[in-house]
């Protein structure tokens, strides 16, 4: 049991430094560029009093011989002045924005066709792949022994992660969320939830075409499924989402929850620690890839006010 505690607050460290850690400032051109997020150190710096252009077409660059004012070319950019986090913790400027519009989800299929196709391979997606994928590799080695030494230590723990983060859950989780959809006029949430059934479908597309590809072992025997986790996935496609459009202090408890079911998953037999790193890592991707579609579909003008 002691050494179930050490490895679930390894998890849960490890992915809180992740979420704490500060991001840059967005700027996005709608026009010119939808969806695309370009980090920018600087601040916004009001423009000359003849300039007669809007403040959001300046930009003022700290630089070795002071400050100085750049006009941009696009006619319009909009700022994101607070930082966020590398999981993408909303910042107060997005949320107000959320509360104005969502998208329709009358392009629902359109919106998945974009993020399976566009959307999966941007490359903003490259970043979370490699850390994720070099974590993976850096446990292959020592999965069966890490999984010898966990296994069975609390089967509640287990069990309760099983229940937790398995399909039935989820499925009950999105499906409540769209019930509830025609019964409110919050565009933070009809956002959010759009966002959060395309992670769902991203996140269970990918796990189970790499399940029938790779073929591993469980632990257990049981079959051979292993790779990667689709309860990992799921937990951390609903935290990353959740975590987005209402900020860490939700956000925060879901990732730890994230973890802990991650764990109990190698608790049970049923991963390798491998397996649900990488699970993790696709769900964190495929959430971030439906954020971003929806925030593309909404920036082409298809949305509701």
């Amino acid at each position: 049991m002691q050494r179930l505690r050490i490895i679930t607050a390894l998890f849960a460290t490890a992915f809180l430094l992740f979420c704490a850690a500060p991001g840059e400032a967005c700027a996005q051109d709608p026009a010119e560029h939808p969806g695309t997020c370009f980090r920018i150190s600087g601040t916004i710096a009001a423009p000359p009093a003849d300039a007669g252009l809007p403040v959001s077409t300046f930009l003022k660059i700290p630089g070795p011989a002071g400050a100085g004012i750049i006009k941009t070319s696009a006619p319009v950019i909009r700022f994101s002045a607070g930082g966020s986090s590398f999981f993408g913790a909303q910042t107060p400027q997005s949320a107000k924005a959320g509360r104005a519009e969502a998208p329709d989800f009358r392009d629902f299929g359109r919106a998945l066709g974009y993020n399976f196709t566009k959307g999966l391979f941007a490359r903003d997606n490259l970043k979370p792949l490699v850390i994720g994928s070099a974590a993976t590799l850096a446990f292959v080695p020592f999965d069966r022994r890490i999984s010898d030494a966990f296994r069975g230590d609390a089967p509640e723990f287990g069990d309760t992660g099983n229940v937790a983060g398995g399909p039935a859950v989820m499925a009950s989780v999105t499906g409540g969320l769209l019930v509830a959809v025609p019964f409110t006029k919050s565009g933070r949430y009809r956002s959010y939830v759009f966002s959060q059934s395309q992670a769902m479908a991203l996140a269970n597309a990918q796990v189970f075409a790499l399940k029938y590809i790779v073929r591993r072992t469980r632990p257990d025997e049981s079959n051979r499924n292993s790779f990667p986790s689709a309860h990992a996935a799921n937990f951390f496609a609903l935290a990353t989402v959740t975590g987005h459009y209402y900020g860490k202090k939700i956000g925060i408890p879901l990732y730890i929850a994230a973890c802990l079911v991650a764990v109990s998953r190698i608790e049970r037999g049923s991963h390798f620690p491998s397996d649900v790193i990488f699970g993790a890592a696709l769900g964190y991707i495929s959430a971030r890839t439906a954020i971003r579609g929806t925030e593309h579909f909404m920036s082409a003008g298809r949305g509701i006010h």
